[in-house]
């Protein structure tokens, strides 16, 4: 007769190997989802698409690999390589932006007199649960939230087919896309992390590194939780440009990430590096594979990427970085107006 420890550990195999043949079917759905719009002569969801210019240093990003030009699973192959290298084409504001996101997530990490801020709200979240709230925040493990992203991306990939709406269809297809880069960068760097989740250790949030990721997966940094929500939401809200659904999309997302940290799945800064993951990887995916733009050229003019600033009035100064392509040097621009 097996004991309480054998039965204890069967459970939770037993729950990883569910949780695994959950996301094996919607990899098979990512996998075979035919290219319907390609051949439904309304495949043109949007009529007039929004010109997009680039920075042209991407090699990833002309119109051949949007949702009417390309399958599905090519694309997702294109958008992995093309968002790792998406730096290459950012402005002084991206960077400010990854660097704000940087810095609140080690500063969440880093230990001070012996704990880190991410630690001490796990201490103090462990001293407030009580039965009362568990109702308000309902533990959703790996296994539930893998069947509600899979459940997602059949119903509406379903009633796109029923109905066929191209539109219904597109929006699937490029969620799923955004799930499956999310998914990637966030299983990558949860493994090179190695880090505990709350429940692991003395719930102090250890950094191991690779070699002891595997012991704490799927608990880690960042949120893969909270990332594939907002990849999910995001690309809901910018596809169908809705204020409404981006509000929806905030309220969502502020409400799970403190259902995470409340039944101590994830660390602020998991949720942190999580969730700003999902919302660019979602941002990027619609406006660089969605029928909704169209690629109008690069901002280069004579190997200089041009940058859209300027002073308005006599008497301003603006000064910007600006990227020489053909001597692969930055250099700053001073504008003046007498």
């Amino acid at each position: 007769m097996m004991g309480p420890r054998v039965t204890a550990m069967t459970a939770i195999y037993g729950r990883r190997v569910a949780g695994s043949l959950v996301s094996a079917a919607l990899t098979a759905l990512i996998f075979f989802c035919p290219a319907y719009a390609k051949e439904n002569p309304e495949a043109a969801a949007i009529s007039t698409p929004v010109p997009l210019e680039t920075g042209g240093l991407n090699p990833f990003l002309s119109d051949r690999y949007r949702y009417e030009n390309m399958w599905l699973f090519p694309r997702l192959c294109s958008s992995v390589l093309a968002c790792g290298i998406s730096f290459v084409d950012w402005d002084a504001y991206d960077w400010l932006t990854a660097g704000g996101i940087i810095a609140s997530t080690a500063a969440f990490m880093t230990p001070f007199d012996g704990l880190s801020a991410d630690a001490r709200i796990h201490q103090w979240v462990s001293d407030i649960r009580n039965r009362d709230l568990k109702y308000l925040f309902p533990h959703v493990d790996t296994l539930a939230w893998s069947g509600v992203v899979a459940s997602w991306g059949l119903i509406f990939y379903g009633s796109g087919l029923i109905f066929k709406n191209s539109r219904l269809l597109e929006y699937i297809s490029l969620t799923l896309e955004a799930i499956g880069v999310t998914q990637f960068y966030h299983v990558t760097f949860k493994l090179i992390m190695g880090r505990e989740g709350p429940p692991n250790g003395d719930g102090r949030g250890v950094i191991y590194g690779p070699r002891r990721s595997l012991n704490y997966f799927p608990y880690g940094t960042p949120s893969g939780h909270i990332a594939t929500l907002y990849a999910m939401t995001t690309v809901a809200a910018e596809y169908f440009d809705s204020l409404a659904l981006r509000i929806i999309s905030h309220v969502l997302g502020v409400y799970y990430a403190v259902n995470l940290i409340y039944n101590q799945q994830h660390f602020v800064s998991d949720i942190i590096w999580g969730a700003s993951m999902g919302y660019f990887i979602g941002h990027w995916i619609v406006k660089h594979r969605s029928s909704r733009y169209a690629h109008a050229g690069k901002k280069r003019t004579g190997g200089i990427t041009i940058i859209d600033a300027g002073p308005d009035q006599p008497g301003e100064v603006v000064a910007f970085p600006f990227f020489n392509a053909d001597a692969k040097s930055f250099n700053l621009c001073v504008n003046y107006i007498f």
